[in-house]
């Protein structure tokens, strides 16, 4: 099991030293920590980083999906979906992730014409 990694929603309703604890002593190479569930135990990233040194594992993050649409038509859930995501790198960043799953967005009608790539790069 040395190349696998355990998803922190596998265990939605324990405590963040709950799920380091299972991961690490079940010989699990780490933890990919979903950001909804992170924001639903309540943690801090002092917590994560004191786990970190208690449970040697590497940590990978899965970015707040849930409700988000980065080429979304509609200009206010598209720059809130964005924000969602520069929330995770600069998390990822301070607790030493390796690795951040991010979620393409989706058209919201198809061959329309999204202002995505000019919203990124202006």
């Amino acid at each position: 099991m040395s190349d696998l990694y355990f998803s922190s929603t596998l265990m939605w309703n324990n405590s963040l030293e709950e799920i380091f604890f299972k991961a690490y002593s079940e010989g699990f190479k780490g933890i990919e920590l979903w950001m909804q569930h992170f924001d639903n135990i309540n943690s801090s990233i002092e917590e994560v980083n004191r786990l970190k040194k208690k449970y040697p594992i590497n940590l990978f993050i899965h970015a707040y999906s849930w409700d988000l649409n980065i080429s979304s038509l509609n200009d206010e859930i598209r720059n809130s979906s964005v924000n969602e995501i520069i929330k995770t790198i600069y998390f990822a960043k301070k607790i030493g992730a390796s690795e951040i799953t991010v979620h393409p967005g989706r058209d919201t009608l198809p061959n329309s014409n999204s202002k995505t790539v000019e919203y990124l790069y202006n």
